[in-house]
């Protein structure tokens, strides 16, 4: 189903100007022209249920703004994906985008958040939500395969700095962007995160896992510490 809905959007490019290539994980469009090393990557989940509604709805933004792209290519491969098994950071990445510059990623997110309203999909937790509650997701990353050797010999995904310097490409649980890196989709600024429930202050994080997370808090009205145990959505 995945693969004749996405082969059958791009079937109206001329002939030559992408090319349509799957693995055992994924199905990539790849246009003929090559995109940057990196930038601002979009992310759009989906639960297994909502996946052909959700790719549905994606893929006439992604052909009308072409762009290069990637969806899971099987429901079984998104099932992979969002159960408890998986990697923390892969959870929910059904459609990975990478825009050719920082105008083409916020004019996407905007669509593809519009195009999604209402359907269901869990939060990235290696990624920022465009707005609480949007399926589209988005953090800063290498678009191709880059890597750097750390002092004790790993080899581990890198992105380069403006001044050249390879760094670490972490997808960060939760989400952290490079220092160096100016967010273009006007997120706020960080501040106090609000009170849970009305009135525990996280303190700390004590485990995290795709299905939900526990953390240590302080209760504001009676000043004792609480452990909290949360599930995330969807």
């Amino acid at each position: 189903m995945i693969e004749q809905l996405v082969r059958a959007a791009v079937s109206g490019r001329p002939t030559g100007s992408v090319q349509v290539v799957r693995d055992d994980c994924w199905l990539r469009v790849e246009p003929a022209r090559p995109g940057p090393a990196q930038g601002w990557k979009l992310h759009v989940s989906a639960t297994v249920p909502a996946a052909e509604a959700v790719l549905r709805a994606v893929l006439p933004t992604l052909v009308r703004d072409p762009v290069r792209f990637k969806v899971a290519a099987s429901v079984e491969q998104l099932r992979r994906l969002n159960s408890n098994d998986a990697p923390l950071a892969q959870v929910g990445k059904f459609v990975t985008v990478y825009p050719a510059d920082d105008e083409q990623a916020v004019r996407l997110a905007k669509a593809l958040d519009d195009a999604t309203a209402g359907l269901r999909g869990p939060a990235v937790p290696s990624d920022r939500p465009l707005r609480p509650g949007s399926l589209v997701h988005y953090r800063y990353g290498s678009f191709r395969p880059r890597y750097l050797q750390t002092p004790l010999g790993r080899l581990v995904p890198a992105i380069a700095a403006p001044d050249g310097t390879l760094e670490a490409d972490l997808r960060a649980c939760p989400y952290a962007a490079p220092a160096w890196a100016r967010d273009p989709f006007g997120a706020p600024a960080a501040g106090s995160a609000p009170l849970l429930g009305g009135r525990y202050r996280v303190e700390a994080l004590l485990h995290q896992a795709p299905r939900g997370a526990v953390e240590l808090a302080v209760d504001t009205v009676t000043g004792h510490r609480r452990v909290l145990k949360s599930a995330r959505r969807d």
